[in-house]
């Protein structure tokens, strides 16, 4: 299927594809429906879905209930376009790289289900950090990043669309000493539509992710600081970070190294009285 040139130029049109993927990504997020080809999609939780368009092909579109991590490589000599993608737990990656007039554009996308409980009583705030980091180059380059959840008890709803490098904050209140379920959504586009002869690059690879997941109470007090939640399979929220390896440590004296010693300074305590006397 080869993209219609004169109109993928047009910041119209390409504000025009964002608005329509993020729709889905919301109707799909509220109504628990796939999104777009939906014909290929599964529509339980939890869903990964990435969707990859570069210049002059087909979209290749994956939507299972794993993490999918498919890349497609550079098409022709030199350099045309490239796009690949990343849809995993609480965290999506992207990169489209085109040079004009080829263009490329990832959909990410993911879904799931956290049941959580928290003792006591009454209602608290679940909150979210979700940066979004990476970089645009080139005229052309476009990026929109969705992060939602829903406290499904109380149907608290908190979400939001980042377009450049930045950081969201996501509150939903959640009922303590009651069993609930968060629902969190998340969907990045990365768009590379240069002009005839120029490069557009968006590279957004391992960029919008939950980092931290803190409880609070109404009176803003801080009631658990490093909240994770783990779905139905076992796969955690966020994702943990790999621990720093250890500071290298001072090797510990061989035993003949502690004897020499012990020798050297009896030698030279005993030269220090003989000396003295």
């Amino acid at each position: 299927m080869m993209r219609d040139t004169s109109l993928k130029d047009l910041p119209s049109a390409k504000a025009l594809r964002r608005a329509l993927l993020l729709v889905s990504g919301v109707i799909a997020w509220l109504g628990g429906a796939p999104g777009a080809n939906a014909a290929n999609c599964i529509t339980g939780v939890p869903s990964f879905q990435l969707e990859l368009f570069p210049s002059g092909t087909a979209p290749l579109s994956i939507c299972q209930t794993t993490p999918v991590a498919p890349a497609m490589g550079i098409s022709g000599p030199g350099f045309v376009s490239d796009a690949e993608g990343i849809a995993s737990v609480g965290s999506l990656g992207a990169i489209a790289r085109a040079l004009g007039p080829d263009s490329a554009s990832v959909h990410a996308r993911f879904k799931d289900d956290f049941p959580f409980f928290f003792s006591g009583s009454g209602v608290a705030t679940l909150e979210f950090t979700a940066p979004l980091s990476g970089s645009l180059t080139g005229f052309g380059a476009d990026v929109a990043g969705f992060m939602g959840v829903i406290g499904l008890d109380l149907l608290s709803v908190a979400g939001g669309t980042l377009h450049s490098p930045g950081t969201q904050v996501l509150d939903v209140s959640v009922l303590l000493g009651f069993p609930d379920t968060i629902d969190v959504t998340g969907d990045l586009i990365v768009d590379a539509f240069p002009r005839p002869g120029f490069t557009a690059s968006a590279t957004f690879l391992d960029s919008l992710d939950i980092t931290n997941i803190q409880l609070f109470d109404l009176a803003g007090h801080l009631l658990d600081g490093n909240v994770v939640l783990a779905d139905a399979e076992g796969r955690v929220l966020p994702v943990a970070s790999p621990a720093p390896p250890p500071p290298p440590s001072a090797p510990e004296p061989s035993a003949a190294l502690l004897l020499t010693a012990g020798i050297g300074l009896l030698a030279v305590t005993r030269m220090w009285r003989r000396a003295s006397r």
